[in-house]
């Protein structure tokens, strides 16, 4: 199969650099499974509770394009009607089950709206995602939003290396916009990134992440999207580490210890260590130190 072209943004560059920044359990999870980790994200309400929300502008175009003057047609021809045999009825059983009937076919007519806004959400807060941050350096910012107790790691790659590493059509690759989600002047096609919606968006205060995001929508028909006990999942895709991974950086935070341990790790999946750089962001050059 292969990734298809075609999901792929054509405003970045081939050899742009591209960082996964993360704890060393993850880097393992990867290493031991040759698999990247989606999440849907309805996952990132703590984080940003907008995520897979488009701005209001957007979803009032939606809700325009999806009411329909037929429904409202089809409730108002039932109402008639159900008006009609109240006035003439006798109080026959047969004529109170056919009212009752359509009592309960205009409350689901009307229910319409409110299912479609079900499908809506949902569908957007279950699209699948893999985050990266597009930088040609580090990011002391990165560093510390993503590593815990300054024992994390990053994943250095570029966007071609990322594309032939992945097998799978269904996936797109796109970067995000940071949009201001209360401009009174923003426009519904202000709000489509290469063609998609709530998947590519996010506000301003998140600009700092440089985000490119990996992204699909899952299997879900409309019965399973309006199911009671619906669940956001997560899935694996699979990835070729030779093609991945370009370089792996160790958190400038890091102890020695850390690094030592990031080192077995490498050891132990038989990777290059030459592929495994202890970042020295914080290192002073000892020329201009000499200079004090």
């Amino acid at each position: 199969m292969g990734l298809k072209e075609s999901n792929v943004t054509k405003n970045i560059s081939k050899d742009a650099m591209l960082w996964r920044y993360m704890t060393l359990d993850k880097l393992i999870n990867i290493l031991s499974t040759n698999q990247l980790y989606f999440s849907p994200l309805h996952s990132y309400e703590k984080t940003d509770p907008f995520e897979g929300i488009p701005p209001k502008v957007s979803l009032e175009a939606m809700r325009e394009i999806s009411s329909s003057q037929q429904d409202n047609l089809y409730i108002l021809a039932a109402s008639n009607f159900r008006d009609d045999l109240i006035q003439k009825s006798t109080g026959q059983p047969a004529e109170l089950e056919q009212i009752k009937y359509l009592d309960e076919a205009i409350t689901k007519m009307s229910n319409i709206p409110l299912v479609r806004e079900k499908i809506f959400f949902r569908a957007f807060k279950s699209t699948l995602v893999n985050c990266w941050h597009q930088n040609e350096f580090e990011s002391e910012a990165m560093w510390r939003l993503y590593s815990e107790n300054n024992k994390g790691i990053a994943i250095q790659t570029t966007l071609q290396d990322l594309i032939n590493s992945i097998d799978e059509e269904r996936v797109h690759i796109s970067e995000v916009k940071y949009i201001d989600f209360q401009d009174k002047n923003l426009k519904p096609k202000d709000c489509v990134v290469n063609g998609h919606l709530s998947a590519l968006l996010k506000r301003k205060s998140f600009e700092h992440e440089k985000e490119v995001r990996l992204f699909f929508q899952p299997e879900n028909d409309l019965n399973t999207l309006l199911a009671e006990d619906y669940k956001y999942q997560y899935q694996l895709i699979d990835i070729n580490l030779s093609k991945l991974i370009s370089k792996v950086y160790i958190s400038p935070y890091a102890s020695e210890l850390f690094a030592s341990s990031v080192k077995e790790v490498f050891r132990r999946f038989g990777l290059d260590d030459r592929k495994l750089i202890h970042s020295d962001l914080l290192k002073m050059d000892n020329s201009l130190i000499s200079a004090y």
